[in-house]
């Protein structure tokens, strides 16, 4: 109820008034943005201060605040998001909160966790990949869960293969990296819901704008 309550302040200090926080039983992760202006808290969730404001900067100052603008685009396209738009995405979550919570990403094992797994599982079996996790010394409960999702899907996850959408937050951030590095505007990416190979061509669109909405400490 708690981190309830701060996600509804984040959304009131933005004027976003048709998003509401909806506390769910069944869910694998503890806050996910929804659809319909939603944002979903798992019940029972324990969160420390920390991780509530770094989900204020992934969830509502990424995501939310990126789709409010691409509704406000005049192609619904940009709301929805263009093809491969989810690395760029999630990339730039993860750059968002390096950067805003001093949060080295090359320190954010959960990240790194996925990779590894999903690595190993692509040719190995669950029990496999989380032994070599652990191996890295990885902590084992998110060994686990890193190996719960590189395997979710399969029946028998003794069988070689992963589920490897985890991946894109590395991928993403140092596409993201990339991107600033060679001297581009982190406003551009709040444009709408778009991969960051497709940024030039969308600023050639008629009736395409800036974003109108943008993070406190972007503005």
């Amino acid at each position: 109820q708690e981190a309830k309550d701060k996600f509804e302040e984040a959304f009131k200090k933005y004027g976003l008034n048709a998003w509401k926080v909806k506390i769910k039983e069944s869910m694998v992760a503890d806050c996910v943005a929804g659809k319909n202006n939603r944002l979903f808290v798992k019940a029972n969730a324990r969160f420390t201060r920390e991780r509530i404001e770094s989900l204020i900067v992934h969830e509502i100052e990424t995501h939310i605040i990126t789709a409010e603008n691409g509704k406000l685009q005049p192609y619904n396209i940009f709301n929805r998001g263009l093809a491969n738009y989810l690395t760029t995405q999630e990339g730039l979550a993860m750059w968002n909160v390096e950067k805003q919570r001093h949060a080295p990403f090359i320190e954010n094992y959960k990240a790194l966790s996925h990779v590894i797994t999903i690595y190993y599982c692509l040719k190995n079996s669950f029990s496999y990949a989380f032994k070599k996790a652990v191996e890295l010394n990885i902590p084992k409960e998110q060994a686990f869960r890193s190996c719960l999702k590189a395997k979710r899907g399969f029946y028998d996850t003794s069988e070689k293969g992963a589920f490897t959408k985890d991946y894109i937050y590395f991928k993403g951030y140092f596409m993201v990296k990339k991107f600033i590095e060679e001297g581009g505007e982190l406003k551009d990416l709040y444009i709408g819901k778009m991969d960051i190979s497709d940024i030039e061509k969308v600023k050639h669109i008629n009736g395409i704008h800036r974003a109108r909405i943008l993070p406190n400490w972007l503005k």
